[in-house]
């Protein structure tokens, strides 16, 4: 069964199936920066004229790939969703043509549902890296709906020896996604990953590591946050610690169950 299932997750990455299973949203979305007071249309162009530590406030549904790139040493992004009684779900969607969100710079997404992304690489969702920088999930941000070979909802890794962080807070999710490897979280070469609050990591599907594939990196889980409820075809339902460090640091963690309920060694926190 376990090897159907691989072999079908493989089949749909290759030949894109969910890039064009969805439909496409209707676009109506609007971004206003909250230091300037400008509206614009789409989310990039809104980014595009940000400075450091500018907060944009997004309604609606904004369609397309968004690249977030630094500005500065200290650069700081925040994106706020603001929920209205016509759209009360605020969200950003890939139109499942391309990986909705890459990020290159500290980002702090709140109460925004990230959806629709597809890539056959790294991070069908969000593919964070960069110098320094950490990327927080705050709210009731939801990562969901996404594919990729590596990371369907979110893949960090460092390159030429960056340590970017991701840090889930407060009830954010990464829940319904689907990759190779890592069917939620692909987290690789010395990131870091802290899961905090009741923040949660379920429902996704991998050939391998059906929640966290954590390679060569680090993965600390708090409060009563869980990786629960997720599914690999191969090994590591919930999380495969390949090479990895994964601290567990309270009771109240659930990584199980998950199918196959294999949960990998764990440490108490330092």
């Amino acid at each position: 069964m376990r090897r159907w299932l691989a072999f079908v997750l493989i089949a749909v990455l290759l030949v894109g199936v969910p890039a064009t299973a969805r439909p496409m949203a209707v676009a109506t979305c609007s971004v206003k920066n909250a230091r300037t007071g400008a509206i614009t249309h789409t989310l990039q162009a809104a980014v595009n004229a940000t400075l450091d530590r500018d907060t944009l406030l997004i309604k609606g549904t904004c369609i397309g790939k968004t690249a977030i790139r630094s500005k500065s040493d200290y650069q700081v992004l925040r994106l706020k969703g603001v929920p209205t009684t016509e759209q009360p779900t605020p969200t950003l969607d890939g139109g499942g043509i391309g990986r909705v969100l890459a990020v290159y710079a500290t980002t702090v997404l709140r109460d925004l549902t990230i959806t629709n992304g597809f890539t056959t690489g790294r991070g069908g969702g969000i593919r964070f890296t960069g110098e320094g920088a950490k990327l927080s999930l705050k709210g009731d941000t939801s990562v969901t709906g996404n594919t990729a070979g590596y990371g369907g909802g979110i893949s960090a890794e460092f390159s030429a020896g960056f340590t970017p962080v991701i840090v889930m807070h407060d009830s954010s999710s990464v829940s319904g996604n689907t990759a190779g490897y890592g069917g939620g979280i692909y987290n690789g070469w010395h990131t870091g990953l802290d899961i905090y609050d009741s923040s949660s990591v379920t429902g996704n599907t991998a050939v391998r590591g059906g929640g966290i594939y954590a390679f060569y990196s680090f993965l600390s889980l708090y409060d009563s946050s869980s990786v629960s409820g997720n599914t690999a075809g191969e090994v590591g339902g919930g999380i495969v610690n390949d090479t990895g460090v994964l601290y567990v640091c309270s009771d109240l963690v659930a990584i199980s169950p998950n199918d196959p309920d294999d949960p990998p060694e764990t440490l108490p926190c330092p």
